[in-house]
C-alpha cells in the first residue's frame, strides 16, 4: 500500500488564519487562502481540506 504524506500549515493573526498545504515528498507548498480566526470557521474549513486530500488519494493509498 502506497502511503502519501501531506502537511497543513497555518499562520495565525488576531482576525485571520492563512492556510497552506505541503506535499511530504516534493516539499511543494500551496497557499489555500485566509479564513476567519473563529473556531467554527477553522473546524469547517480544515475538515474540507482533509476531505479534499482523501479524495485526491489514488485507490489503495492512505493518508
Amino acid at each position: 500500500m502506497k502511503k502519501l504524506n501531506k502537511y497543513i500549515g497555518h499562520d495565525e493573526s488576531k482576525d485571520t488564519m492563512a492556510v497552506v498545504i505541503a506535499d511530504g515528498t516534493s516539499g511543494e507548498a500551496r497557499f489555500l487562502g485566509e479564513i476567519a480566526n473563529i473556531p467554527e470557521t477553522i473546524a469547517r474549513e480544515l475538515s474540507g481540506v482533509i476531505w479534499a486530500i482523501g479524495q485526491a488519494l489514488p485507490q489503495g493509498a492512505s493518508a
